[in-house]
């Protein structure tokens, strides 16, 4: 086999070697981050419906008077789903902002919003000081208010929120028994109530309805409805997912939409191993070539550079277009 043909025949296996690879960068972390329905389950409800998705991503999905959800766009346009048909109207919705973190503040561990100009928060650094902040202190911003500290075994607030009644609901981690616990903190009180153990575990926001009700998601397995003082995990979702918008209407009734989804293992286990599937059968193709063709050794480690090289070339073309500086 002459140089040349050698040469392409290297140049050819290296191509496809690099597409692999990337093909392999581009899906790890493998997730599927689109064509999740949305999914609502109305109050006492034994399972979730799959219903229509806003005809636009949302920015974020509030609940408005008259048991209504938003799923709100920028700028004061919303699409409102109707809770009696289940189907998306577009209208205009005001809504306030809620009181966001100041620019500079300490390294929060969270921030919570309660109004636009109310927020609970618990922080990594003390605010005065720049020391290291007790994990279980909470704090009533903008005032910078101390609460009680969450009493052992908390090690991490992790959440916060106040119910309709006025009382404080915050969550507590405890490394030790890898529980999450519910503290109550009643008006007036100095002293927090237990609330019970969280159903199921994981990170997530807690946010405040109606009636009293909360509602801990975002990133659990499962969505925890705290409701009449005790914690219950709702049904299992129809497409199980993380990072997703949710809002708890004022029936009791909760939305979720968007997020992401993990892969099914053997196929994440299969995108990682097509690198070195690939490299086993370009070694395979030229040793064959090499005992059955007499291909030219040094071509295919030509034709086999070249590649790299234009691999190369075409991952700096592209930086520009991720913004990378």
């Amino acid at each position: 086999m002459k140089f040349a043909t050698s040469a392409l025949l290297g140049l050819l296996g290296g191509l496809g070697l690099v597409s692999l690879t990337s093909f392999a960068l581009l899906r790890s972390p493998a997730y599927k981050t689109r064509g999740l329905p949305t999914e609502h389950l109305a109050h006492g409800a034994g399972e979730w419906k799959v219903i229509a998705s806003p005809p636009a991503e949302p920015a974020s999905l509030v609940a408005l008077p008259g048991n209504e959800l938003a799923a709100l766009r920028y700028g004061d346009q919303a699409e409102v789903l109707s809770p009696s048909t289940l189907t998306w109207t577009t209208k205009a919705v005001t809504v306030e902002a809620p009181l966001a973190f100041p620019s500079g503040g300490p390294t929060h561990i969270f921030w919570s919003p309660l109004s636009p100009t109310e927020a609970l928060a618990a922080y990594y650094d003390d605010v005065a000081t720049g020391a290291k902040s007790d994990k279980c202190q909470l704090y009533l911003e903008p005032k910078h208010e101390r609460l009680p500290v969450l009493p052992p075994p908390c090690e991490r607030a992790s959440g916060a929120t106040r119910l309709t009644r006025g009382a404080i609901l915050a969550l507590a981690w405890s490394a030790g028994d890898q529980q999450t616990r519910g503290m109550l903190l009643e008006p007036g009180a100095q002293a927090w109530k237990d609330a019970g153990v969280l159903p199921e575990d994981g990170n997530g926001e807690l946010v405040s309805g109606a009636g009293d009700r909360a509602l801990y998601a975002g990133f659990g397995k499962r969505v925890v409805l705290f409701e009449d003082g005790a914690w219950k995990a709702l049904p299992k979702n129809v497409e199980p997912r993380y990072a997703y918008k949710f809002a708890l209407a004022d029936d009791g009734a909760v939305l979720i939409t968007g997020g992401q989804q993990d892969e099914a293992a053997g196929k994440t286990v299969l995108v990682g191993l097509l690198p070195l599937l690939a490299l086993g059968g370009l070694l395979s193709l030229a040793i064959v070539a090499r005992v059955k063709w007499k291909a030219s050794v040094g071509g295919m480690v030509a034709g086999f550079a070249v590649s790299l090289l234009l691999a190369a070339i075409a991952f700096v073309a592209m930086l520009p277009l991720f913004a990378w500086h």
